[in-house]
């Protein structure tokens, strides 16, 4: 959904038929209607199995996908439909990070966030599941830079390049384990506090018990004596009255 309302149908198959990037099936939330939005610029490749999101300023973000089992090209497109007609803007990509498909991305402020997936870059036999996080910075509309976010794969850390171009290539590698580490303290400090609240709730509940259990003791001692006081009375007056 962009911000005007509407929600774009981008690439995907109607049957065995690859869809046209030049022709978006489009529906308006707001009138409750359907139509075929024609777009102008360079439309990239049909595809499927891609993602598409927009941003606040009314860019769609295309990336990933395949069509006849390869990857489709440009994997990152850019459609912008803040203006009319929709346009398909060129794009500088910094650091590109290779082919992909069945992943996901979501929008974080400026920043597309990519995860899971295939790793389309790599042959037939070598092909495997994405295990990295990316982050495309997409604050500039005509420079979109690509960085590692996190890895899970155990890779070193990325060293300083020799020249300025390859070091602006490089994904930089998140170090995760400062993330596992305070999460590890927050749930530490957690179970202390629910550890330390339970001990004193049973304290509270065993000495509402132990009071409740004097007060009874006290009663029935003083019934008992109120009992047995009135049985002397009673009887010292059987006893004057005998007399």
């Amino acid at each position: 959904m962009i911000p005007n309302g509407q929600i774009l149908f981008i690439g995907g198959k109607l049957g065995n038929e690859h869809q046209s990037m030049k022709s978006l099936l489009t529906y308006d939330s707001n009138k409750d209607t359907w139509q075929i939005t024609n777009t102008v610029g360079a439309a990239p490749q049909e595809r499927t199995k891609h993602t598409a999101v927009s941003t606040s300023d009314g860019r769609v973000i295309l990336f990933g996908g395949i069509i006849n089992n390869v990857p489709a090209l440009p994997q990152l497109a850019v459609l912008d439909t803040s203006k009319a007609p929709y346009q398909w803007v060129t794009l500088t990509e910094e650091g590109p990070i290779g082919a992909f498909s069945e992943h996901t991305a979501v929008m974080a402020n400026n920043y597309m966030i990519f995860a899971f997936g295939k790793n389309e870059s790599e042959t037939k036999e070598l092909k495997s599941n994405n295990k990295d996080i990316y982050k495309l910075n997409i604050s500039d509309p005509l420079k979109y830079k690509w960085s590692l976010l996190a890895s899970f794969e155990g890779k070193p850390t990325s060293t300083t390049s020799s020249n300025s171009s390859s070091s602006a290539s490089t994904p930089i590698q998140t170090d995760v384990s400062v993330g596992n580490s305070s999460f590890s303290k927050n749930f530490e400090l957690k179970a202390r506090w629910v550890v330390t609240i339970v001990v004193v709730i049973v304290a509270l509940i065993c000495i509402s018990i132990f009071a409740v259990y004097r007060t009874r003791q006290y009663r029935n001692k003083n019934r008992v004596k109120n009992t047995y006081q009135h049985k002397l009375s009673s009887n010292d007056e059987l006893d004057k009255n005998y007399i």
